[in-house]
């Protein structure tokens, strides 16, 4: 079968709550059935080339089958009404009573819920869409407006044909929208959003303008389409979408005021930097498969941090990436629960499921260890011949690496094939002394466990004349480096690092000759080598205490977050408390106060510590907190910590709920319902799920306080016995996504921790294809967790 076109014609009533859809498939068939997925679709009639035929529904299947054996060139038409859905996944109400909207989502599987299609990546068609609505509000698609025509109280609105696409990349929305455009080069970029609802629009335009331009150069290759719009969206499950030509955000995405945080600046600048990306990688050219999945993610986040680096370098995004990218990566895949890069999805609706951290961050990171393995101009050239070759269709995995390997000349299909068919990755032990070192490669897994399995691993190794690379295939190697100091240089390879004793003696010796991001591995591999049993506590905190009058971003980040990890485990050891409130404040010191002009990201840290510090320390919460009647008007990246701070000291969630109400801006919200999490009590915490429940925290924003209600350990009970009454919200807001496993992985082990007969009798209950994954995840980590915890006892 193969699709020509789609001409989708619907018309939605005047309360954006139901529509009538008339479509024509044009398609070929070589005798053989036609399947069309479909869901929720009351189906009223369809016709092939004029003749009425017989239909029947398959539920189970999500399948639409017509009778009969067809053959040749066809017009499949067909008639239906459907609902406007309450989920955020297909055609929903995005909107609020004040702001009404309807927008789509259709990644992976949302198409089927709006109207009957072949809901396949592989599937490409060009799509004639029109919508009728009411005459009062606009409308929003892929392409620009070809025609209007007004209709009585209501008015078609068409639009252009698509290029070839699949059809979780179609978009339509309606609403009364305010619109800002400004003209690039030979298209136009459009902010868009209900109206009253969008901020400042130079700055999400600017760095749409910056992607643009950058990937161009990069690619070679011209943006394909007459226009681009930046969509603001009230309500929305992903935080965004490449819809090509049309791409989704939360709101907290596009809307850029006076109290936008620095960090926040970042993400914005990074995420609009993704979806741009995907214009080309993943919308011009996109992958067969949901297997390939991770290819479009996977690239879309390496090139945002590469954009983002080029026309912001003072930002530092590829620390951010270590941060933010590797670490969670590598720890998902120190998992026997994780999976393969290139993961087996059989069922499209199974690719929800792998939409972590190892389609993004893991296989971003093996781009980048690629990158640095056949040098950034061969990977550019490589990426360019891909585009090009494959524009406008269809591609796999392999068919990058065989152009990348063209045109490096390198050897790169062998290297990338057992990375992304392999789950997990190696560490790298490495003893010897003066100028030879042994390395000794074997699977890291956090519960201490490993396996026989071999990587090409492209190591670099520093030492006093510089860098030097060898490709580490075997189980071990010996190699001559001359005044060794380090393995892993910047951090550009995917693996672990345990270093004998007096090489890690050496390498203190000489911290002044490795870059901010070596030092950012040797304290992120020390942990997870601490996780894993490797090393103790004790050993764990003497080693990391020789970097804590570290000044670099970077390194302070990650030694703060694993010590606020620690001592979410340890809730009861006073010796890890004390040390880390004295590594709080002693930062805390040096940054001193807000300084007029100062980087950014000494502001960002400055909020990030007084947040950890805020919660181990009541006194200092009481003193910061004092400022919360003016949170409104706090510096934007110390607020959230003000936030935290009024929460952990007063318990007073009537004041968080009435200044909630007063703020207006999602992120002030964010804010405020993180801060919603660390309060206590069982009153206080139906209270706020009665809040989830009425709709005034946002059904996107809910995620967020159940993820900050789970780290209090008064907290974790409440929970528990609210655990299942969470995942069925959950399931119903974020339909089709993995939003609910992902929140049990974190959940589970922070339960299981205080009370694990109670986990345990819990689980069965909430077990099912959208929970599996996450539950597996959550069990094994809580194993790893209380045998750490037993291991290091007082």
């Amino acid at each position: 079968m193969e699709i020509e076109t789609y001409r989708i014609s619907l018309m939605i009533d005047e309360n954006l709550s139901e529509y009538e859809g008339l479509e024509n498939i044009k398609m070929k068939v070589k005798d053989e059935k036609i399947v069309l997925n479909s869901v929720d679709i009351d189906v009223k009639e369809i016709s092939v080339n004029g003749e009425p035929v017989k239909f029947s529904m398959n539920k189970e299947k999500e399948e639409l089958n017509l009778e009969g054996i067809y053959r040749g060139e066809l017009d499949v038409q067909v008639k239906f009404r459907a609902k406007v859905g309450q989920t955020l996944m297909g055609m929903y109400q995005a909107g609020s009573s004040e702001h009404k909207m309807i927008s789509t989502q259709f990644e992976s599987t949302g198409a089927r819920r709006s109207f009957p299609c072949v809901d396949n990546p592989g599937y490409k068609a060009v799509f004639y869409v029109s919508l009728t609505i009411p005459e009062e509000y606009e409308a929003i698609s892929n392409m620009p407006v070809e025609a209007t025509e007004k209709n009585g109280k209501f008015r078609k609105v068409s639009f252009k044909p698509t290029p070839r696409m699949s059809t979780y990349l179609l978009y339509m929305g309606v609403a009364k929208f305010t619109q800002f455009s400004r003209k690039f080069h030979d298209m136009e970029i459009i902010l868009a959003g209900p109206k009253g609802t969008l901020g400042e629009p130079d700055k999400p335009i600017k760095f749409a303008e910056e992607s643009v331009r950058y990937y161009e150069d990069y690619f070679g290759i011209k943006y394909a389409l007459p226009k681009m719009h930046l969509i603001s969206v009230p309500e929305f499950g992903a935080g965004a979408m490449e819809n090509w030509g049309a791409i989704t955000f939360r709101e907290v995405l596009l809307l850029v005021n006076s109290n936008t945080s620095t960090s926040t600046m970042r993400r914005i600048g990074e995420v609009i930097a993704h979806e741009i990306a995907h214009q080309w990688f993943g919308d011009l050219v996109t992958m067969k498969w949901w297997n390939d999945l991770w290819l479009n993610e996977s690239f879309a986040t390496f090139m945002a941090f590469k954009v983002m680096d080029h026309d912001h370098p003072e930002w530092d995004m590829w620390g951010d990436f270590l941060l933010s990218e590797t670490t969670g990566a590598m720890m998902g895949d120190s998992l026997e629960q994780s999976h393969p890069i290139d993961a087996d999805v059989k069922d499209p609706n199974d690719v929800a499921q792998i939409f972590d951290e190892i389609s993004y961050g893991k296989g971003a990171s093996i781009l980048r260890m690629i990158e640095a393995y056949v040098g950034q101009e061969n990977f550019r050239k490589g990426i360019s011949r891909y585009l090009r070759e494959h524009s406008y269709g269809n591609a796999k995995g392999s068919d990058l690496w065989t152009a990348i390997e063209k045109e490096s000349r390198t050897s790169v299909t062998s290297v990338m094939e057992a990375w992304i068919k392999r789950m997990g990755y190696p560490v790298i032990e490495v003893s010897g002394k003066d100028n030879k070192i042994s390395l000794k490669q074997k699977q890291f897994r956090l519960n201490g466990t490993t396996t026989d399995q071999i990587w090409p691993v492209p190591v670099t190794a520093l030492g006093k004349n510089g860098k030097i690379s060898i490709l580490l295939d075997t189980a071990s190697k010996e190699v001559d480096v001359d005044g060794f100091i380090k393995l892993n240089v910047d951090q550009t390879g995917f693996y672990r690092v345990n270093y004998s004793d007096n090489l890690f003696e050496n390498i203190k010796s000489n911290l002044s000759k490795i870059s901010k991001y070596d030092r950012f591995g040797i304290i992120s591999d020390l942990f997870a080598n601490t996780l894993s049993g490797n090393i103790t506590l004790a050993k764990y905190l003497e080693r990391v205490s020789g970097f804590f009058s570290e000044t670099e971003y970077i390194v302070v980040q990650e030694i703060a977050s694993q010590l606020g990890v620690l001592n979410n485990l340890f809730h009861d050891r006073k010796d890890l408390e004390e040390i880390s409130k004295k590594f709080y404040r002693n930062q805390l010191s040096r940054l001193g106060e807000k300084k007029k002009g100062e980087d950014g990201n000494i502001s960002i840290l400055r909020g990030s510590i007084s947040n950890y510090l805020a919660v181990l320390d009541n006194d200092y919460a009481k003193d910061i907190s004092r400022d919360f009647n003016r949170f409104e008007n706090l510096d934007p990246d110390i607020s959230g910590a003000v936030a935290v701070a009024y929460a952990v000291s007063t318990n007073d969630l009537e004041g968080i709920m009435g200044m909630f109400r007063s703020t207006k801006g999602d992120e002030n919200k964010l804010k405020l319902i993180a801060a919603m999490g660390r309060i206590t009590g069982k009153s206080n915490l139906d209270k706020i799920m009665g809040l989830i429940k009425s709709g005034e925290i946002k059904k996107q924003d809910s995620i967020r306080f159940y993820s900050s209600a789970i780290v209090p350990w008064e907290n974790r009970d409440f929970i528990l016995e609210s655990l299942k009454q969470i995942v069925e919200g959950l399931d119903e807001i974020f339909v089709g996504t993995g939003y609910t496993s992902s929140y049990l992985e974190s959940a589970i082990p922070l339960i299981g921790m205080k009370n694990k007969a109670g986990l345990d009798t819990v689980l069965p209950k909430i077990t099912r294809p959208t929970t599996e994954k996450g539950i597996k995840k959550g069990t094994e980590l809580l194993a790893i967790y209380q045998k750490m915890l037993d291991k290091n006892k007082l």
